[in-house]
């Protein structure tokens, strides 16, 4: 078995050191691509919910499937912050060479995640992915004006760094 996220799973849970991280400055209301098990909100869409025909309100954390569909989440999730319906924070694959990533990504903030995080599944086993992560975050106007009216601009937020993440799990990224 190769020790590579694929698009051939998509039940990946989000490593609870990324998750913290960033639930901890943005603390998120909704997951709107996760099942029962692995949600990270008490609010959730499921698989068979389909996250993608829901309407995506209040501060949404986003672990999608990294297959091709990666590219409809994040377009959902950019079109639900113009609109000024949700802040979305997603977890994606860092695919720069994509033109999406050029038409969406690059329009929010984009953090690089370093190191190879460990992915669980729902049935128990690991992997890590061989491509690079990014948090891509598109805020919506209302979630700005809170951050800056409560002294966090997210233009100074600090990008996420192996320091922060290993603060909360060093086991994550292999004990480096």
């Amino acid at each position: 078995m190769r020790d590579e996220i694929t698009a051939k799973h998509i039940d990946y849970e989000t490593p609870m050191s990324i998750f913290k991280v960033l639930d901890n400055e943005f603390h998120f209301t909704l997951d709107v691509a996760a099942s029962a098990k692995n949600a990270k909100c008490e609010r959730y869409f499921t698989k068979e919910q389909n996250g993608l025909a829901q309407e995506w309100s209040g501060v949404c954390w986003c672990n999608p499937p990294y297959g091709r569909e990666a590219k409809d989440w994040i377009i959902k999730a950019y079109n639900s912050a113009i609109e000024g319906k949700a802040t979305t924070v997603l977890l994606v694959p860092a695919r720069v060479n994509a033109d999406y990533f050029h038409e969406y990504c690059f329009k929010g903030e984009v953090r690089y995640v370093l190191g190879r995080p460990s992915f669980k599944r729902e049935d128990g086993t690991s992997q890590t992915p061989m491509l690079p992560l990014a948090v891509v975050i598109f805020q919506s106007a209302q979630h700005r004006l809170h951050l800056t009216a409560s002294g966090v601009c997210h233009k100074s937020v600090i990008p996420l760094r192996r320091s922060q993440l290993a603060e909360v799990s060093p086991a994550t990224f292999g004990g480096r």
